[in-house]
Parts: structure tokens; sequence; C-alpha cells
């Protein structure tokens, strides 16, 4: 239960970090945009503990499924998990902690080409008709944005309680969140994309004071990661789908 208090100190310390610095909230943009599949509390761990991280997995997934050794010495990274309500630290590792065997899976991760854009470009124009990725990427997350706010209206309000966000009324919140998670998702999609985010975005953009309390960090946490999720998936998808065909 030690390791279980230390790592659940951590993770509140985190959403400290992430809520009283632009600057971390970018750094942490980076990181989940590679570990996209994970869920926010996950990439929060991930992001105390290895911001460098590229691909994480658990030890049977490298072991059984890729067949990679984990390099001896190697530090795992905690994660909170919960079993039947009881909270307990799980382990990933990064693909940087393994090493392959003889007859390993390959690692291939995908990356964003200049002849994939206008495969990437059509599979996001139901969000725009604009013709440069960019645009597309920006509507898209958008849209996505307002949907969440939608599903989730009454969430985000009881969240923000207790915050600097609280007096606000529901429009101007409504405004504040669904503008965040914008940039936000547009950030991280450009990042994974190998799009150079910070030539579009500063560290103004990013203000995230307001969100000091870790309710409202978490749901804020959660769209963008959400949101990120459904974008890079359908980036992947398109990318994948594209080099199987230029196999056959």
């Amino acid at each position: 239960m030690a390791k279980v208090k230390q790592m659940l100190e951590l993770s509140a310390q985190a959403r400290n970090t992430l809520s009283g610095s632009s600057e971390n909230w970018m750094n942490f943009l980076k990181t989940a945009s590679r570990v996209y599949k994970y869920q926010f509390p996950d990439q929060l761990m991930i992001f105390m503990q290895r911001p460098d991280a590229v691909a994480c997995a658990d030890f049977n997934t490298w072991n059984r499924r890729m067949n990679r050794s984990i390099r001896a010495g190697a530090k795992g990274i905690a994660l909170i998990a919960s079993q039947n309500g009881v909270p307990h630290v799980q382990y990933v590792f990064d693909v940087s902690d393994t090493v392959p065997r003889a007859n390993s899976r390959g690692l291939k991760l995908w990356s964003l080409e200049n002849e994939h854009m206008s495969a990437v470009l059509k599979s996001l124009e139901q969000y725009s008709d604009s013709s440069d990725l960019f645009s597309r990427i920006i509507a898209a997350s958008e849209q996505i944005a307002a949907d969440y706010w939608i599903n989730n209206r009454n969430q985000i309000i009881n969240s923000v309680e207790n915050s600097f966000l609280e007096e606000y009324d529901e429009i101007t919140l409504k405004g504040h969140f669904c503008n965040l998670v914008a940039i936000s998702t547009q950030y991280s999609v450009l990042s994974r994309c190998g799009l150079q985010p910070d030539r579009y975005f500063s560290q103004e953009d990013f203000s995230l004071y307001e969100w000091n309390t870790s309710d409202a960090i978490n749901i804020l946490g959660t769209a963008v990661s959400n949101s990120s999720n459904l974008l890079l998936r359908q980036i992947e998808r398109t990318i994948i789908n594209f080099e199987r065909e230029k196999e056959r």
C-alpha cells in the first residue's frame, strides 16, 4: 500500500503541475500525443515518470505478443489501476526498455509522410472542405470539443466547483472549455503528426490557472485525451490502410 500511496500523491502532484504552468501543459501534450491510446490518468503518470516515452505496453505484451525482452535493470512506469474499487499499481515499459529477440515482431510506428496527405485530408473531409490539413485539424478539433460539451455538460459544470471557474456563467464556461480543448487537441495532433505545433502556438494560448482543482483539470485532461485519441486513431487507420494498399 505504501507504493499505491506514493503513486496517488504523484498523480495529485501531476495535476497541480499542469494547472500551474502553460509550459508544463504543452510538454504534457507532447508526451500524451505519443501515448494517445492511454487514458488521461495514465498519460499523466507516464508524463511524470517518463516524458520522453514513445510506445508503452505491459510486460506480457512485450514478452509474449511482441517477443521482446525487458532490459535488465529497466525501471517500469507505474500506473494506478483499480480492481473492485481498490487501487493498485501496475507497470508498463517503454519500447526503449526492451530489446528484440531473433524472431521478434516488427515494431513500426506510423508517421505522416507527404504521400499520405491526400488520403488523410479525405478522411477528415466531414469536418471541413478546406484544402489544407492544418485547417481540417482545426475544424475537426473544434467540432469534437463542441460535441464533448453537449454530451458531458452537467459533468463539466459540476467539475469546476471550488475552482476559479466556479463563478462563470454557463456560456462563458462553455467558451473557455471548448476553446482550450480544441487548441490542446490541435497541439497534440500536430505534435504526433510531426507538424511542429510550436510554430502555431505559444504559452500564451494555454492559460490553465483557472483550472486549479483536481476535478477541473481532470475533466479538461479527459476531454483533450479523448478528442486527440479520436482524431489520431482516424489518421492512424488512414495511413495504415494506405500502406497496405501500396504493398498489394
